[in-house]
């Protein structure tokens, strides 16, 4: 090869890194913030025959129109209204690609999940950061609105509940930045199930700026299969498919979600069990000394500790058998360790063994 290999690359590529994450092998793991508790087996029992009748020599439709047409109808959305994507990571690089273009200007709060961030830079727009109070994490409210009063960003990224921080927009802020927006806005409610704010679903006809993102990995508990969904206007899903990629929901994904779209009080039951643990653990943890928790709107907490390094209490609880998520490189975060919310038998041995390295 005669030419240099960073000469064969766009430069907004070679300056990026490749998203990651640790890997370490814990028999309790809490670091993802998964939905701890598995698909019911009688469900499981139930799809065998649809996975086995199914034509695995075929391509699925280029988009999932049935599993779409069952969700849109369920969540009382026109026609068209939903694009459905292999996990929410797909929808986000495709859809920051149909919208962002060098030099555009796009908010996101920080801290925020770190791929909106780095899709924002391949497509060389220009990141505006927002502010957060360090003391709780929440958004700055204020900052936010001056910056699209002034601005008007052509894109406005809005996490609530945010992902690292746990913390959610009051309701009616959300509307209100939306209302004031002439770009679009682009509300992350993979964690919605979790929080006290209702869904935005209900207000997309109000809002034509409006763009939800939405998971099956969280409350849904089908971290593995990769399923998320846009909902937003007819005529602004029309541009997001352009870039998104085709067949990407494979047949066995959509059988599998329309099964459990079908049973909406298994979803119900295992989010009040979550919850419930949620509040136990929460009540654990304050009796802890030398512990600082953030308020949180998920299924997760942020945590640290007062007088212990967190890389020392991170390798403590792992060499208990306990795995959490550093997240002290995010913005504001410095010291900081996330834990999910696991089954009662993980919350107890997690709080167990932290219990050991704070005192």
């Amino acid at each position: 090869m005669t030419r240099p290999l960073d000469s064969l690359f766009r430069s907004a590529v070679l300056k990026e890194k490749a998203y990651s994450v640790t890997e370490h092998v814990c028999p309790v793991k809490l670091n993802q913030n998964e939905n701890p508790f598995p698909f019911p087996a009688d469900l499981k029992k139930e799809i065998e025959a649809d996975l086995l009748a199914a034509a695995w020599n075929r391509y699925p439709t280029v988009f999932p129109d049935h599993l779409i047409e069952k969700l849109t109808r369920i969540l009382g959305l026109d026609s068209g209204s939903v694009l459905m994507g292999h996990g929410s990571n797909e929808l986000i690089y495709s859809s920051l690609w149909a919208i962002l273009d060098r030099g555009d200007e796009v908010l996101i709060p920080e801290p925020a999940f770190s791929l909106y961030k780095t899709v924002a830079g391949f497509c060389e727009a220009r990141v505006i950061s927002g502010k957060s109070n360090p003391e709780t994490l929440a958004v700055d409210m204020e900052f936010l609105k001056e910056m699209i009063r002034t601005r008007q960003p052509k894109l406005v990224i809005l996490p609530s509940p945010n992902n690292p921080s746990g913390q959610r927009i009051p309701y009616q802020d959300l509307v209100e930045l939306i209302r004031s927006s002439t770009g679009l806005v682009w509300v992350d409610e993979a964690y919605i199930e979790f929080s006290e704010n209702p869904s935005l679903v209900d207000r997309l006809a109000e809002f034509d700026n409006l763009i939800l993102l939405r998971t099956f990995s969280k409350a849904f508990g089908l971290a593995g299969l990769r399923l998320g969904y846009l909902a937003s206007s007819p005529e602004i899903i029309r541009q997001l498919q352009k870039t998104k990629v085709p067949f990407t929901v494979d047949e066995m994904s959509q059988i599998i979600a329309s099964k459990l779209l079908d049973h909406p009080e298994v979803i119900a039951a295992t989010t009040r069990r979550l919850m419930m643990e949620k509040q136990r653990v929460f009540s654990g943890l304050k009796q802890l000394p030398g512990l600082f928790i953030f308020d949180s709107d998920t299924n997760f907490f942020i945590f640290k500790g007062l007088s212990k390094p967190h890389s020392d209490l991170f390798n403590g609880l792992i060499s208990k058998g306990i795995l959490v998520r550093d997240v002290s490189s995010y913005p504001l975060m410095a010291g900081c360790l996330r834990v999910t919310i696991g089954t009662e038998e993980e919350n107890d041995q997690f709080l167990s063994a932290l219990r050991h390295e704070l005192i």
